[in-house]
């Protein structure tokens, strides 16, 4: 069965290699760490579009985290017999083993973690990103800020995640431009959060706003997110959900979108202070709402 494995390992088909490494879990050895290793040489570095959907939050089921993380299974030390610095797969090793929340970065680790959020490889980003210590060293903080803007969506996702748990102002005009055109709903999310961290309560409002847009279709619930954050913002009261495609065109979109700039903007200071508005039965004026959606009980 073994030998079996490493013929798939061999063949670099995605779909092998994850067959072969549930199997190696159970039932390897220390014998099919050279072909594991040879296969994450392989998949790390690869940018085909099935290779590239790796790379996202929440994270899928990964090629790289299943060869890595069964070969540290076989021998925990293992990234320790290579030199991080003279290839991606010895790095990507590194990352996984010398990573994790409670770690204490020594100046060696901090150099490797560097490297890895400057590569070229969106895999080795992003997982730079995802195994930073609970405190980061302020030395990678740069890299951080440089990764907010990534290209990349996965890399950009954990570089908001990691700018939780620094402190940089810089950070704040940032996450606002971001929230303000995601077209990812964890994206936006996240880019909320940073943006609060700063004061930002209005600003990251205001962002929202940008998504009062008709939906495309029946799948498109961008409506629905934003209409949930700003009612949560304004009211704290979660929406009760309601339809609009297709009868939602985009001028009642546009409609919608001015009312609530103009409400936002006329209660700036109040809603910066964190007041919620309950002196209407829906909280907020009855014209901030579609017709047909509702609002939880409070």
């Amino acid at each position: 069965m073994r030998e079996f494995c490493v013929r798939l390992l061999r063949q670099k088909e995605r779909g092998g290699i994850l067959t072969a490494t549930s199997l190696l879990r159970l039932i390897g050895t220390t014998n099919e760490l050279p072909a594991m290793k040879q296969a994450l040489a392989y998949a790390v570095v690869q940018t085909s579009a099935e290779y590239l959907s790796d790379i996202r939050y929440p994270a899928p089921i990964r090629v790289g985290d299943a060869l890595a993380g069964t070969m540290l299974g076989l021998d925990p030390r293992i990234a320790d017999k290579f030199e991080p610095e003279e290839s991606p797969e010895n790095l990507l090793l590194y990352l996984d083993q010398h990573g994790g929340a409670d770690k204490i970065f020594s100046d060696a680790e901090v150099r490797c973690f560097s490297k890895a959020m400057k590569s070229d490889l969106p895999y080795l980003r992003m997982k730079a990103l995802e195994n930073l210590s609970k405190e980061i060293p302020a030395a990678l903080g740069d890299e951080i800020t440089h990764c907010l803007s990534d290209n990349n969506l996965g890399v950009q996702n954990y570089a908001f995640l990691a700018a939780q748990r620094v402190r940089n102002p810089a950070h704040r005009d940032i996450a606002l431009a971001v929230l303000k055109s995601a077209d990812d709903e964890w994206l936006r999310q996240s880019a909320q959060q940073l943006a609060d961290k700063y004061g930002s309560r209005y600003e990251s409002a205001m962002a929202w706003c940008a998504h009062l847009v008709a939906p495309k279709d029946n799948n498109d619930y961008t409506m629905h997110d934003t209409l949930r954050e700003l009612l949560l913002m304004t009211a704290g009261r979660n929406s009760g959900g309601g339809g609009f495609y297709p009868s939602f065109t985009d001028q009642d979109a546009k409609t919608l979108r001015e009312r609530w700039e103009e409400f936002l903007t006329e209660n700036r200071n109040q809603i910066n202070a964190g007041k919620t508005f309950t002196n209407l039965i829906t909280g907020v004026p009855a014209d901030l709402i579609p017709p047909g959606w509702t609002l939880n009980p409070p």
